[in-house]
């Protein structure tokens, strides 16, 4: 019973600290979608923070032209303080990584040009302001470690490049006034 026992607590602590291993958080430069508000001008203002984790890897630090792209986001305005910000057709991308971007909607990229951080660090304030919905969308960015580069892909909540149903409605809606008060016009001509 006591072989046993010993057994059982053997296969519990290895399976425990397996799980530990598995779960440790990733290290890298990642984008993390915050929350978002109506900014009451018919858009919304998406917040996002850019998150810098070493997970006390000594040699990964972040330098200055390392970067995070997000993809297919559409016409927005975007406020990153500390990083600069690019939006292009096709944004700048992590080598080893294949993002899915379609070549006709922008992208927005944002790049360090600071001083070499070795520990995390968390960008703040980072705000995507659109008219669109929130989707599952694309990210891809590259860090230092030591003379190489950690290049990553992954997943983040964007605004989506395509308006929602009750945006359309109002495009068409509005398209139909306009095409009622042209033939009018042209009848009383």
């Amino acid at each position: 019973m006591q072989r046993i026992l010993k057994t059982l607590t053997t296969i519990g602590l290895v399976a425990l600290v397996s799980t530990a291993l598995s779960t440790r958080a990733e290290a890298g430069f990642i984008p993390v979608f915050v929350g978002s508000a109506p900014d009451g001008a018919g858009m919304t203002n998406y917040n996002y923070t850019l998150n810098f984790t070493t997970n006390g890897t000594t040699s990964e630090t972040l330098t200055a032209g390392d970067f995070i792209t997000m993809y297919d986001i559409g016409p927005a305005t975007v406020v990153a303080p500390g990083l600069s910000v690019t939006q292009t057709l096709l944004g700048t991308t992590a080598p080893l990584t294949t993002p899915t971007d379609n070549a006709s909607i922008l992208n927005v990229t944002f790049t360090y040009n600071g001083a070499t951080l070795a520990s995390d660090t968390t960008f703040v304030g980072i705000v995507i302001t659109s008219p669109f919905a929130l989707r599952t969308g694309q990210y891809t960015s590259m860090d230092t470690i030591g003379v190489g580069k950690n290049h990553q892909i992954g997943q983040v909540l964007l605004p989506s490049p395509i308006p929602e149903p009750a945006s359309v409605a109002l495009l068409g809606l509005g398209g139909l006034v306009g095409l009622v008060g042209l033939r009018r016009r042209k009848s009383s001509v």
